[in-house]
């Protein structure tokens, strides 16, 4: 945390209320390798965000002392339910910090304007009229919502506890408040490089500072180049770079300079490099730099190197990495490669490079032999430099009071006498059975994997998982053998009462296999079919719904999430290529129609890592050249003409780094979340991983362990609290054995636990973030208490009877077991019992389902048919014949017979009104729609063609009527209804 402070010391004013929560916090004496990373749980206390004042004290009574002065405001503070409002404006100008007025403010939610400054490189955005301020690009929940005034916000009180070096005091309405300290420690552990173990091995210079100021590239728009006499004995000359703009991304602005020498692949190289900034201002006075040397035209494929923070006083950072291919200076079918600097991000900053070598050992050592852990900053290490990653950044402490707020509800038990008449003093138990956010895994079931109605269920129960997502049998290509499979996830699902989540109705993969996708074929063989080699959008839409038809007609009892959409990018796959969104929106749309009404649909896309590197529009983690759905002007794609999905899925696949320099991290990923919610109504995890890049995992076993143990904390945490979102799914199971990376969080590839990691999810999901409850009922006869939401036993004891019920605990639900205590027995009446899988579901025939297969399919085509059963003129006359698309007959209105009313077989929400038109008898009309055939709302009024459609939204109607509008008569051939888009272009 940029901010050097404790959870439970943090300022607060001397009457507030404290409170207790599960944190998680570091602990020394267990710490025993001394590199900060502490993965176990104990509970600390935190102040209750409470600085509101006694009624008697009055606006009147409001002073402020600021270090030591009296302190007056043009907008003078005030009381507001209790609580001081200060100008933040004026009050932080008290303290050197000037807040500015900026619009749409890129990495808060689309639109956003507010004051922003910087608190010693803290962000701070307060947004007038808001109940959120951001504070270190967290969003804080205010009790009291900020009020704009003209050049000015006022913000709750408690709000200015969170800059740092802060003390304040409250007595009455006298405020004391000392500015302690502004510049943070920046605490280090320094672990020298040891040249002299290397001496004796052969080796040869690659690169060195006289090297790349010979051959200097040219200054661009993006970066300046200039050589200046050195100010240290240790250097002769220092190659300064400048970023002239405000670079977006990392590497937007880098100088290159082409392969100065030849390496062979499996050749070991060491970087040294020494670096300041005199202009390091962000990160507690740190400004990243990335010096790598990278394989040609792929800056990810680096050959050795990394992003570290740069400081304003002379560093040196050491790197070892082994080169995955042969670079020649002059390449011929072989690769070659550059060394790159990647200077700056969101500011203007200028580097200077003292010294720089690259030594090539080739193959005379092994990356371990040198000493340097692989890709390890070793002159200078920060072990939780990870920003968040710390046990007190404000974003935990924020994520935790929101769970406290959103995850929980009040569980009541009444309990009385025949009477009527309570009884006190009866004792009452609520034990947690499941969690009604769902935490999930992804079960892979190929047959060359092992099935997952064979995995063993009290690894289940151990792990603490309710949902499964069945990734192959619910994937493509969608075989009989999809089919089968499927069918026995839901049976196991059924027997073990575990919720399923779907995966994926649509999946362009793109490039995986030669810009082909699999998908079946209309006849269902699964054979890989070209998409847009002159294949036709309505082929390629029947491919897609004949799977989807078939997974949903499976399982739709079963599943009440689906990930509707995955990874389908703007202009980088086949589908979209060729046939644009609107097969997206075609095939999104009939889904919706299939899939059960409660059932939420999700686009799904794997952007939700923590990554520094953010999109300028929503900023998120996605790149210039790969934005997906996430940035404004693709997101606002997918709600056109009443299209809308209900959710955002993050796929949260995160790559680490071993030095920690640019390792993702939860605070932009808390941040990111929180611009999701901005725009869906539900945001969910679908899959959870995390591999550090540069850890061996045959040698580094403990730090990867306890990095894994972090980062699954923090993200569940994370995600818990976010009030939209539903699900946290780890992907493909949680062992190294079955993780597609290798890196499974709870146990190894032989399956035995990795005990630190297992205890941290354990007291995660089984104490911290569940609840176990006992208590007696008061006078009144009842016992309340705020439990987290979800499934529960209850027992009720009086006079020696006991009896036993469950509960299923809910947002907006009643929540309360009545227990009416009788002479032979306690009678319990529960406002929603538990039901479980197989409560909700029947029995699978698998037989039925195989045999019936290609029917399933095809379950899509009913929506072809229109839905209107019956057409009456304004006078009375029947016109059923309108109805057939193929009519040839025309119908004239006349001054008597103006219009026709249309009856649909049953009132529908959304639908495509559809007309055919002669082309000899031009109209103008108008379309209606009613519920009841009574009160009538215009869906629109056109000029006929040979052809019209008019979509209607998020109406009810029963009745569609059409009316001349024109001095001319009309004669439409033909009128139709469809409830999906698609049915109504093709009809």
């Amino acid at each position: 945390m940029k901010l050097k402070r404790s959870i439970c010391l943090a300022l607060t004013a001397v009457f507030s209320v404290t409170c207790t929560i599960s944190v998680f916090a570091k602990d020394l004496s267990k710490d025993k390798n001394g590199d900060g990373y502490v993965t176990y749980i104990e509970s600390l206390e935190f102040p209750d965000r409470n600085t509101k004042v006694a009624d008697t004290v009055t606006n009147a009574d409001i002073s402020f002392t600021v270090n030591g002065q009296l302190r007056e405001f043009k907008n003078r503070p005030y009381i507001k339910d209790g609580e001081i409002m200060v100008p933040a404006k004026e009050l932080y100008e008290y303290f050197n910090v000037f807040l500015g007025w900026e619009e749409d403010i890129y990495m808060l939610p689309a639109g956003t304007d507010a004051y922003v400054g910087e608190i010693n490189g803290v962000s701070v955005a307060i947004i007038p009229d808001s109940d959120v301020a951001w504070y270190d690009d967290v969003p804080l929940e205010l009790t009291t919502p900020t009020v704009g005034v003209e050049n000015d916000v006022y913000v709750p009180l408690y709000f200015v506890q969170y800059m740092y070096g802060i003390d304040m005091k409250i007595n009455g309405g006298a405020v004391t408040i000392n500015l302690t300290s502004t510049q943070p420690e920046r605490p280090r552990i320094v672990k020298p490089f040891d040249e002299s173990a290397l001496a004796d091995v052969e080796s040869e210079l690659v690169i060195d500072l006289d090297t790349m100021l010979a051959h200097m590239p040219q200054d661009t728009d993006g970066v300046k180049y200039n050589i200046i006499e050195s100010d240290d004995e240790r250097f002769d000359k220092v190659l300064q770079m400048t970023n002239v703009n405000v670079p977006t991304y990392f590497y937007e602005n880098e100088g290159g300079w082409d392969g100065l020498s030849d390496f062979d692949q499996g050749d070991v190289l060491v970087m040294e490099i020494w670096v300041r900034s005199p202009e390091a201002m962000r990160d507690e006075g740190s400004v990243p730099l990335t010096a790598q040397i990278q394989i040609n035209g792929h800056w990810y494929e680096r050959v050795v190197g990394n992003e570290f923070q740069v400081g304003p006083e002379w560093q040196r950072f050491v790197f070892v990495g082994m080169s995955p291919f042969d670079c020649e200076v002059n390449p011929v079918n072989t690769w070659g490669y550059s060394f790159h600097l990647k200077v700056g991000y969101r500011k203007n900053t200028t580097y200077e490079i003292g010294g720089l070598k690259v030594t090539n050992y080739k193959k005379n050592i092994t990356p371990e032999e040198t000493g340097i852990s692989r890709g390890e900053l070793v002159e200078v290490k920060h072990p939780l430099e990870t920003r968040g990653l710390n046990d007190d950044h404000i974003w935990r402490e924020e994520a935790l009071r929101r769970i406290e707020k959103y995850r929980k509800a009040p569980a009541t038990v009444k309990v009385i006498d025949e009477n009527g008449q309570p009884v006190s003093d009866a004792d009452v138990k609520l034990d947690m059975t499941e969690h009604e956010f769902m935490i999930g895994w992804e079960a892979q079931d190929h047959s060359e994997r092992e099935p997952i109605v064979i995995r063993e269920r009290e690894d289940q129960e151990k792990q603490g998982f309710n949902t499964i997502t069945p990734n192959a049998s619910l994937g493509q290509p969608w075989t009989e053998q999809n089919i089968v499979d499927a069918l026995v996830a839901a049976e196991w699902a059924r027997e073990t009462n575990t919720r399923m989540r779907g995966h994926a109705f649509i999946y362009d993969l793109y490039d995986s296999i030669g810009h082909s996708t699999y998908a079946p074929s209309v006849y269902g063989n699964g054979s890989p079919l070209k998409i847009g080699n002159g294949m036709s959008y309505e082929d390629t839409f029947k491919i897609y719904m004949s799977g989807i038809s078939g997974r949903v007609v499976a399982m739709n009892d079963y599943v009440d999430e689906w990930n509707a959409i995955n990874e389908t990018k703007d202009g980088h796959t086949p589908l979209v290529d060729n046939y644009g969104y609107e097969i997206i929106q075609d095939l999104f749309e009939c889904a919706r129609l299939m899939v059960k009404p409660e059932a939420r649909l999700y686009y799904m896309d794997a952007t939700m890592a923590g990554s520094s590197q953010k999109d300028p529009d929503s900023g998120v983690n996605v790149t210039e050249k790969n934005i997906r759905w996430n940035n404004r002007e693709s997101m606002d794609l997918i709600s056109f003409e009443g299209f809308k999905m209900d959710g955002m899925a993050g796929q949260c696949h995160i790559v680490g780094k071993a030095d920690g320099q640019n390792r993702p991290n939860p605070v932009d990923y808390y941040r990111q979340m929180e611009v999701y919610s901005d725009r869906h109504d539900y945001y969910s995890v679908t899959e959870y991983d995390f591999v550090d890049s540069q850890i061996d995992t045959n040698t580094n076993t403990d730090l990867e362990n306890k990095l894994i143990g972090l980062y699954i904390r923090d993200w569940f945490i994370a995600t818990f609290s976010n009030p939209k979102s539903t699900c946290f799914a780890v992907w493909e199971s949680g062992s190294d054995e079955w993780h597609w990376r290798g890196w499974g969080p709870f146990t190894d590839k032989y399956f035995q636990d990795k005990p630190e990691n297992l205890k941290t999810w354990q007291d995660m999901l089984f104490k911290d973030f569940a609840s176990h409850t006992t208590g007696t009922t008061a006078e009144d006869g009842s016992y309340t208490e705020r439990v987290f939401r979800g499934d529960y036993d209850v027992e009720v004891t009086v006079d020696g009877k006991t009896a036993k019920t469950t509960l299923k605990v809910t947002e907006n639900g009643d929540n309360t077991v009545t227990a009416v205590v009788k002479a032979d027995g306690i009678e319990l009446n529960t406002s929603e019992k538990v039901t479980t899988v197989a409560d909700r579901t029947e029995h699978i025939d698998t037989d039925w389902f195989v045999n019936n297969y290609r029917n399933m399919q095809q379950e899509y085509l009913k929506y072809a048919e229109s839905e209107l059963v019956k057409a009456t003129t304004e006078s009375g006359k029947d016109v059923n014949y309108l109805l057939n698309k193929d009519n040839k007959v025309q119908w004239v209105s006349s001054a008597d017979d103006s219009y026709v009313t249309f009856e649909l077989k049953q009132p529908l929400e959304k639908g495509y009104v559809v007309l055919k038109w002669p082309e000899d008898r031009p109209a103008i009309y108008q379309i209606d729609g009613s519920l009841d055939g009574e009160n009538w709302e215009k869906i629109g009024v056109s000029e006929s063609s040979e052809r019209d459609i008019l979509p209607f939204y998020e109406k009810n109607y029963k009745y569609i009527r059409l009316s001349n509008m024109s001095s001319q008569p009309m004669a439409p051939n033909s009128v139709a209804v469809y409830q999906a888009r698609y049915f109504a272009k093709t009809q």
